[in-house]
């Protein structure tokens, strides 16, 4: 509560600190991570390479417009880019498609199954949602699938905090910068989450869930006012009235 990185961009480390780090950019350096890491050292915490149940595995781009890779959405399988994950979960607003065949050959590694955490490794890096859905989709190379089981860190509690300004300020840390802020799959086994009681992390999924659920329903109730509307405006404001009662809604 009330964490705000110090602003001082200079440091001292010893050549031993790069070798035990192995880094050598200063960016990985700077002191506001190691104050950072003060704070979350005082819990337990435990590595991702730890807490999964499979590989962290990360899938393939090919070059745009390839027709051997690429299709549409009719008989197509979604393919998931990190610009697809948002507000902790996977949007499926703006899907591209692969062919079945690359999904069940050259992606057979990065199929996605339901529950499956995915977590952003290149441009923008840390975004981190739930593919919640029982669809076959795969994913190209700017994600990783994080899959775990929720005995010590539930999904929701996982996705939260490297959403939150702490969990990205961790993520920044162990990014690597360039032409492209990226993650690679060893960095990203070895990134860690603490662990915090199991009941504060059950509160804290049930808060999720229920905006979630509030999200959903403010969608719904924007399409029915866009809906009463366009009938108001096209045939008379008496009829959009009968169709609005008949949704049995208030909307205020």
């Amino acid at each position: 509560e009330n964490f705000i990185p110090i602003s001082k961009n200079t440091t001292e480390k010893t050549f031993y600190d790069f070798l035990e780090a192995g880094r050598f950019d200063a960016e990985f350096f700077q002191p506001k991570f190691d104050q950072l890491e003060i704070e979350l050292n005082k819990f337990d915490t435990i590595l991702f390479k730890d807490l999964v149940t499979a590989p962290i595995t990360s899938g393939s781009t090919p070059t745009a417009g390839d027709h051997n890779y690429y299709t549409n959405s009719e008989g197509g399988i979604p393919f998931v880019r990190a610009v697809d994950i948002i507000d902790g979960r996977i949007s499926t607003d703006d899907f591209n498609y692969i062919t079945p065949s690359v999904h069940n050959t050259t992606l057979k590694k990065t199929q996605l199954k339901q529950n499956d955490v995915l977590i952003s490794i290149a441009g923008t890096v840390g975004r981190c949602g739930l593919f919640e859905y029982d669809f076959p989709a795969n994913i190209n190379q700017a994600c990783a699938i994080i899959r775990f089981n929720e005995d010590i860190i539930k999904r929701d509690y996982f996705i939260t905090f490297f959403n939150s300004f702490i969990g990205k300020l961790l993520i920044e840390k162990y990014s690597r910068q360039g032409v492209q802020t990226n993650l690679n799959l060893d960095e990203v086994s070895n990134l860690y989450i603490p662990i915090i009681n199991m009941n504060l992390q059950e509160e804290i999924v049930s808060l999720i869930k229920l905006s979630n659920e509030k999200k959903l329903k403010s969608k719904e109730l924007l399409e029915i006012a866009k809906q009463t509307i366009e009938i108001a405006l096209e045939k008379n404001e008496n009829i959009a009235t009968t169709w609005l009662l008949e949704k049995n809604l208030n909307l205020i």
